[in-house]
């Protein structure tokens, strides 16, 4: 193992003997599934900035856990539920699906944890509180495209274990804005990759319910995607409150099986989009009314 001088919280290495895979071997195991997901790792490359970070906990908080409401193709409408307790939990504590408090998920000691494989390798030491992991002094294009990521813990509350992903990209849909409209698919397209990553689509169009549903999608990452009408219909009628997000994102996932449960390792490329609800007009104190239309601030929509 190589020996790093330490510093704040970033322990910078020099290169040593490389047994990194080659691209051709790297295989991805994909995300976990909400259920057995303790946590995550990423590298993110954003607009203005490429962030490494990850938090891992020893079980789940059953209110991460959507429900899935509808699902065709590639595209999953999910639910987001939330346990009730009488009497409420204490602050140590959270509700599950049975109406018990349970113990609440602690965050966990990882060790230390070695990057290599972006422009520069690193090592994180945990920040308190949280146990956090966190590099955010990297360059702006830090990936090196096509090239695999390792990701490895040291000996903390688990064994060691690793992770890997690939250099992505940035991704290039053409638009800036998504079209959303009952009985209609939405059609989505960007310029392709060599890499073998795929392209996640996020949609919320009701950020005040109190349930409210994401459109979670998954495509190959060949240059264009659909959402089925039947898909769009379901988001919209599951509730329309307040201003609409999307974000398209290229990625690679791959997965490990620890401490009875799964933590994943998510290289992506996001962008975010605006988006047009047939319609539908948001609105918020900035943002008024047409006239002769009022807001409803509580919804932030135009009535």
């Amino acid at each position: 193992m190589r020996a790093c001088l330490p510093l704040v919280f970033l322990l910078a290495c020099p290169a040593g003997p490389s047994t990194d895979p080659l691209p051709d071997e790297v295989e991805l195991g994909g995300e976990c599934d909400a259920a057995e997901h303790f946590g995550r790792f990423v590298v993110q490359a954003q607009a203005d900035y490429t962030i490494v970070q990850g938090q891992v906990s020893d079980g789940v908080v059953p209110a991460s856990i959507p429900s899935e409401t509808a699902r065709e193709g590639s595209c999953r409408l999910l639910l987001r539920q939330t346990p009730f307790c009488d009497p409420g939990c204490d602050s140590a504590s959270t509700c599950d699906f049975d109406g018990r408090c349970i113990p609440y998920p602690e965050t966990q000691d990882l060790g230390l944890v070695d990057v290599r494989g972006l422009v520069e390798d690193f090592v994180m030491e945990p920040v308190q509180p949280g146990w956090n992991y966190f590099n955010t002094s990297l360059p702006l294009d830090a990936m090196r495209v096509g090239e695999p990521i390792r990701l490895t813990t040291g000996e903390g509350r688990w064994s060691s274990f690793e992770l890997f992903g690939l250099g992505l990209e940035r991704l290039d849909s053409g638009v800036d804005e998504l079209a959303i409209q009952e009985g209609q698919p939405l059609q989505l397209s960007w310029q392709a990759a060599d890499t073998p990553s795929e392209v996640e689509l996020r949609l919320n169009i009701d950020q005040h319910g109190t349930s409210p549903s994401t459109l979670h999608c998954l495509f190959d990452d060949d240059g264009d995607g659909a959402v089925p009408a039947a898909m769009i219909d379901a988001l919209l009628g599951a509730g329309v409150t307040g201003w609409p997000a999307a974000t398209l994102a290229r990625r690679t996932a791959d997965r490990a099986e620890v401490g009875g449960g799964c933590v994943d390792f998510v290289v992506s490329t996001p962008l975010d989009l605006d988006v047009d609800v047939a319609g539908f007009i948001p609105c918020d104190p900035a943002h008024p009314c047409p006239v002769p239309l009022d807001c409803n601030l509580e919804i932030e929509l135009c009535e």
